[in-house]
């Protein structure tokens, strides 16, 4: 690999670097004698250079202590911190991972445990959908639950907004199943009504707000609800309009 890296002009990601060296094994394997040699770094921009190219800048995943601190044994490598270690595999993936992507990445001594309290509790990470992670800086917009996220939706639409708006606005950036969606829009505090997902009012149940949905406009309640037959019968409007 590093004769690979040697000739190459620019940075190659690990996925080129398998293309020229299919006896390499998979990419988990490359992934493996990358993270492991001290003379490969990952460039800013992405991808695996050989470190005296880039001057042995901050992005390799060891720590080595310089020769005089260590004479014996020689020169031994230390892992980074965690953190530094996540922020690394993410820039170089260039996009949101899994959980278990990351861990993978990262190598067999990283505790997933231990990576996902990292990942809950750092601002420099985010959740960017249901099981994906990016950090902050990428800008992208932040998973919470399907209830916040219906909230966020109604406040941008001005606190209505069409079910088929709703779903494809979220679905279209997070992996949302369909049924919890529409599951969640039509529970408190949401009512959805003739394709149509707002908030319940104060004190209101969600059949007391179906029934003002569905009330003609300029009626009351008792007016909509009347019992057939009330109004007054044939005889009484001739009557009425004079021609009895």
């Amino acid at each position: 690999m590093v004769a690979v890296l040697g000739d190459a002009s620019d940075p190659l990601t690990d996925a080129q670097i398998l293309q020229r060296l299919p006896e390499a094994g998979d990419l988990k394997a490359v992934r493996s004698v990358l993270f492991a040699d001290d003379r490969i770094v990952m460039a800013d921009t992405g991808g695996w250079v050989l470190a005296d190219e880039e001057g042995g800048q901050e992005l390799q995943l060891f720590d080595l202590p310089a020769p005089e601190a260590a004479p014996s044994p020689p020169r031994q490598r230390h892992r980074r911190p965690l953190k530094e270690r996540t922020q690394l595999c993410l820039r170089e993936a260039s996009h949101p991972l899994s959980l278990q992507a990351l861990a993978e990445r990262m190598g067999d001594d990283v505790n997933e445990g231990s990576l996902k309290h990292l990942l809950t509790t750092d601002a420099s990470f985010m959740r960017s959908d249901i099981n994906e992670w990016a950090l902050t800086h990428w800008g992208l917009r932040r998973y919470t639950s399907v209830r916040e996220l219906v909230a966020e939706e109604l406040d941008d639409a001005g606190g209505t907004i069409a079910l088929e708006d709703l779903e494809h606005n979220l679905t279209r950036t997070f992996t949302i199943k369909l049924s919890t969606l529409r599951q969640v829009a039509s529970t408190s505090p949401y009512i959805t009504s003739g394709g149509i997902v707002r908030r319940l009012l104060g004190g209101q149940s969600t059949a007391q707000q179906e029934a003002d949905l569905t009330t003609p406009y300029g009626h009351s309640e008792n007016e909509a609800t009347a019992a057939p037959g009330t109004g007054p019968s044939a005889e009484e409007l001739i009557d009425l309009i004079g021609l009895l």
